[in-house]
């Protein structure tokens, strides 16, 4: 016998995923299709080269050091730019303490990601086998995963435990995380997941440690910038243009508090009781407004 499960029974889900490198182009262009603008952070030139010499030195118990850059001719022809550099270096082990021996150094072109070395005889040669071609234009799968922790909190998630890539998405939420990583996953083809989350006491605290958190810190930020605009609204010689503008942006400020009591509102809604978030994040706020009217006669 089957039974059936109401998605009314659930508060939403938890969301987390599986990230691998990534073409930033392809990365980018999901920006337009999830209304995201997330900033991807492509593998720099100097990580590529480190990379690529970890790749085929590694199993050879070979080190990977840093040099000094490399002034060399590049394939676009300027003559005397910095290239970065690393050197391999030979390590040997003994009772007496261990013993380095440095190798080759290698550079890299910036405009080709073409990688050379000098032979004993002092001239330039290409290293064929070293690939940092494959990173040119990438991001690691740690910054996939920074830009994808963005995502989650601009579409309304939450952090379910610091340092812990699992967030909690409200269930008037989860619909359009569901879309944008449709999207992220057709371009590009990282794996997403999401487990439902229930609505009982135990997982309701659990959310509520680290969403109340999160909501105070957007309402105490909000606040602060009202009180800075009723200071400023408060100068006798403010010129009315200027001040037109004060209160215009102070009344999109209040709708921004207005946001966070109702984000608060229908997270409380979905764990059905277990939650009153709402009620201490407008005590909060209520309270701070009238320490600051009173600030403001005296």
């Amino acid at each position: 016998m089957s039974k059936q499960i109401s998605v009314d029974m659930y508060a939403g889900g938890l969301v987390f995923w599986k990230a691998t490198m990534v073409s930033k182009a392809l990365l980018d262009s999901c920006n337009d299709v999830t209304g995201v603008e997330v900033n991807w952070k492509e593998i720099p030139l100097i990580r590529a080269l480190e990379k690529a010499l970890v790749d085929f030195y590694f199993r050879q118990g070979k080190l990977i050091r840093a040099a000094k850059p490399v002034s060399k001719l590049c394939a676009n022809g300027i003559a005397g730019v910095e290239l970065p550099s690393f050197v391999v270096v030979n390590e040997s082990k003994s009772d007496q303490g261990n013993q380095y021996d440095c190798g080759r150094r290698y550079w890299i072109d910036p405009g080709t990601y073409e990688v050379s070395y000098e032979d004993e005889s002092g001239n330039s040669c290409i290293a064929s086998h070293i690939d940092a071609v494959k990173y040119r234009g990438m991001v690691n799968a740690n910054r996939v995963s920074d830009g994808l922790d963005y995502l989650a909190v601009k579409l309304g998630g939450f952090q379910l435990r610091d340092n812990a890539r699992i967030y909690y998405m409200p269930k008037h939420r989860l619909g359009d995380w569901t879309a944008a990583v449709g999207h992220i996953q057709s371009i590009v083809g990282l794996q997403f997941f999401t487990a439902n989350c229930p609505s009982d006491a135990q997982t309701a605290a659990a959310v509520a440690d680290q969403a109340s958190v999160v909501l105070k810190e957007r309402y105490q930020q909000t606040l602060d910038e009202i009180f800075s605009l009723d200071s400023l609204l408060n100068e006798p010689d403010l010129k009315e243009k200027k001040a037109g503008k004060l209160r215009a942006k102070r009344v999109e400020l209040e709708k921004q508090l207005e946001a966070v009591k109702k984000e608060a509102s229908l997270i409380d809604q979905s764990f059905r009781g277990y939650l009153d978030m709402a009620s201490d994040i407008e005590s909060g706020i209520d309270q701070a407004m009238a320490i600051a009217v009173l600030a403001t006669s005296n």
